[in-house]
């Protein structure tokens, strides 16, 4: 039997993450396999689960400094994390982080999930109505 490589859990701003370097995060979104999740204890999931999402959404408010927002992407990206999307509505646009490189997309660009979330498609400028 054929397991669905996107089977996984996702979790909204709710939930901290224990990091690898010991900080406690909660993005605005995040992704986790179903494989990655089962690993935890019950104890682990009702705390903070110490592990990095897959995948992380940040969304920049107006109070944000884009610096900062940028700080945290690098902390995700240096804890394990395979993709991240910060998503800059005033702007009007997204830097998209991997692992050796970031990308400025522009709202009117579709993201993709890419290989960590394969045929996940969001388009911003559907979404931010600014």
């Amino acid at each position: 039997m054929e397991q669905d490589q996107n089977a996984g859990i996702c979790f909204d701003s709710s939930i901290a993450f224990k990091l690898l370097n010991g900080a406690v995060r909660s993005p605005d979104a995040a992704w986790i396999k179903n494989e990655r999740w089962a690993n935890l204890t019950e104890k682990e999931k009702e705390q903070f689960p110490p592990l990095c999402p897959d995948f992380v959404v940040e969304i920049k408010s107006s109070s944000d400094v884009l610096f900062s927002q940028e700080n945290k992407m690098a902390e995700w990206l240096s804890n394990g994390r395979k993709l991240a999307w910060l998503i800059n509505p005033a702007e009007k646009f997204t830097l998209v982080f991997y692992n050796d490189e970031v990308k400025c997309i522009s709202f009117t660009e579709t993201l993709l999930g890419e290989t960590v979330l394969n045929g996940f498609e969001l388009r911003p400028n559907s979404i931010f109505k600014l």
